[in-house]
């Protein structure tokens, strides 16, 4: 089998000429594109480059920016994330508390673990984009998402004790489940195939009011830990791989070494959560799982009477009392950069971080003190006016936030986040075109930022320019491999193509 070299080694761009190739094949891409479009507008080819370059602007000059922008990122010097030049600034802090040595390891421990742990804020949405849902009362069904506040990337996940917090406490929802998806080897008489599968809290059928056609779905002794391993099987899978033979039911193939009992088979419809997934198991797993992996998506089924804003108002009240009962490490991440300001009072850079730590937690009226604090020793910091539009967003003030993105790319002008984060804004006001707009220039400024990839997809789905929605979802699955969403929307995207 041909081993495919590129994408073994796409995360190494640590060279200047494989990000200047990356860079180049990008801003190609889009040339060619307004090539295009003046061709049917009319052109003939030769005239139609010309121009499409003088639109362009400096080709030269952005190509070798983005370049290494490229280069710095391959490196390690993630721009998304400001918290290294901050270290550099806690030194004279971390050495004043060095005489309390369970305070010091302890503040070391939050800054790694803890500020970068997301604080949830609620997005709810149809996870599903042009199909139609197999589903009982599909209208019924909501997907809640947590937003990441350093991007404004609002499809980030859980983990699975944040999953039973939330079940536990909601009235909001019927029920509420949980799934991630992986690949995984099957072996069993019928030969080796490695298969696209989806891992679900034992509920989830009952929450999307799906009935198999064969056999049963998943009990809820299943989802606990130490449980019999058991599997359900998608339609096609049955149909092609075991002849559909009728006693399926009670059989025993093998997923990844593991043993698991066939236990029913789903509808020839049923393609939860996208079509290439093959076969379902429940997640086992209890509330000593981490809490710092966060692989998993929620889908719930509203009660009766509940609306999409009522939602969000009861998630956020019970975030503030899961806030409350894990304000320890918050609180101590907050006086670490107290401690910090005492040192280096005005600092603009830990006042930007300090804003960032507030804008995670939700308490945005804090984050934008802190944040414009910081601006106003310091307005040359690109990133800093990225993170107050941030917050500005998550309190209610789109055209604030808009501006601040604005003010961004006047400091940088290839600012890849205050794009990313400007088309967002464009996009939840329906301004599809702007928004695509947008999110072409960011991934122009860094061809590896996947979620742009995926939000220009989406927005080139909107905008039913579907191939090159198509071109966009492959650059955001290769880009975010585990992404469950980006594999969602190629998936479907081949599909209505015929291009799967």
């Amino acid at each position: 089998m041909a081993y495919d070299f590129k994408r073994a080694f796409r995360l190494d761009r640590t060279s200047r000429a494989g990000a200047r190739d990356s860079v180049h094949e990008e801003l190609n891409h889009h040339i060619d594109l307004c090539v295009d479009e003046l061709v049917e507008a009319g052109w003939n080819e030769s005239d139609a480059r010309r121009e499409a370059l003088r639109q362009f602007g400096d080709l030269k000059s952005t190509e070798a920016y983005c370049a290494e922008m490229q280069t710095r990122k391959g490196r390690g010097e993630r721009r998304m994330v400001s918290f290294e030049e901050v270290f550099q600034d806690l030194k004279y802090a971390l050495r004043a508390v060095r005489k309390s040595p369970g305070y010091a390891g302890l503040v070391v421990i939050t800054l790694a673990f803890g500020i970068a742990a997301n604080t949830t804020i609620f997005s709810v949405m149809n996870p599903y984009l042009f199909r139609p849902l197999p589903f009982g009362a599909p209208d019924e069904l909501v997907q809640v998402n947590q937003i990441n506040p350093t991007t404004g990337w609002d499809m980030d996940r859980f983990s699975y004790p944040q999953y039973r917090d939330w079940e536990e406490r909601t009235r909001a929802f019927e029920s509420l489940g949980a799934y991630t998806y992986s690949a995984a080897n099957v072996t069993d008489r019928e030969g080796p195939e490695q298969i696209q599968y989806a891992s679900l809290s034992a509920n989830m059928f009952e929450v999307l009011a799906a009935q198999p056609t064969l056999g049963r779905t998943f009990r809820p002794e299943e989802g606990l830990s130490g449980s019999e391993p058991v599997v359900v099987l998608s339609d096609g899978l049955w149909q092609r791989r075991y002849a559909a033979d009728p006693d399926i039911i009670g059989r025993t193939i093998t997923l990844d070494g593991t043993q698991r009992t066939v236990v029913g088979v789903m509808p020839a419809d049923f393609n939860f959560p996208f079509g290439g997934v093959k076969l379902w198991i429940p997640i086992q797993a209890d509330r000593t799982s981490s809490r710092t992996s966060m692989p998993y998506h929620l889908v719930g089924r509203l009660n009766t009477g509940w609306t999409v804003e009522q939602v969000k108002v009861e998630l956020g009240q019970i975030q503030t009392e899961l806030g409350a009962r894990d304000a320890g490490d918050f609180g101590t991440g907050l006086s670490a950069y107290r401690k910090a300001l005492e040192v280096r009072p005005g600092d603009p850079r830990v006042l930007h971080a300090l804003g960032q730590m507030h804008s995670r937690s939700g308490a945005y009226p804090l984050a934008i003190q802190a944040i414009r604090e910081s601006l106003s020793v310091d307005a040359a910091q690109p990133l800093a006016w990225v993170n107050l539009g941030i917050a500005l967003a998550g309190n209610g003030d789109p055209v604030g936030a808009r501006g601040a993105y604005e003010e961004a790319l006047v400091l940088n002008p290839h600012e890849a986040l205050a794009h990313f984060n400007l088309g967002n804004a464009h996009q939840r006001a329906g301004r599809l075109e702007e928004a695509a707009a947008a999110y072409r220039s960011a991934v122009a400024a860094d061809p590896g930022l996947g979620l742009a990839h995926f939000e220009l997809g989406r927005t080139y789905i909107g905008l039913e320019r579907f191939e090159d929605a198509l071109r966009h979802a492959r650059r955001a699955v290769e880009f975010l491999p585990d992404h469950t969403s980006s594999a969602q929307m190629l998936a479907d995207l081949e599909r209505a193509l015929g291009n799967g």
